[in-house]
Formats: C-alpha cells, sequence, structure tokens
C-alpha cells in the first residue's frame, strides 16, 4: 500500500521506476483477479 499512497498523496516523492514496475508487474495481476471475481459472479 505505500506505493498507493505516494502516486495518491506524494507525488513530489514519486519514483517513476517503481510506478513502471507497479504498472508492468501489479496492474496485470489485479486486472486477472478482477477478472476472475467477475466471471465467478456472473451467474449470481
Amino acid at each position: 500500500m505505500k506505493n498507493r499512497d505516494v502516486f495518491a498523496h506524494q507525488y513530489s516523492d514519486l519514483d517513476h521506476e517503481s510506478a513502471w514496475g507497479t504498472i508492468q508487474q501489479d496492474l496485470p495481476e489485479m486486472k486477472t483477479a478482477i477478472e476472475r471475481i467477475l466471471n465467478d459472479n456472473e451467474g449470481k
């Protein structure tokens, strides 16, 4: 959650390499998890 705080509130402290790492690694994983949840709840 540390990155979220920096992204949302502390722009001047943003480490662009860390942000890019989050975009490349965490967002695809989050997308997969959200798609799984939506598919599981589709018939409910």
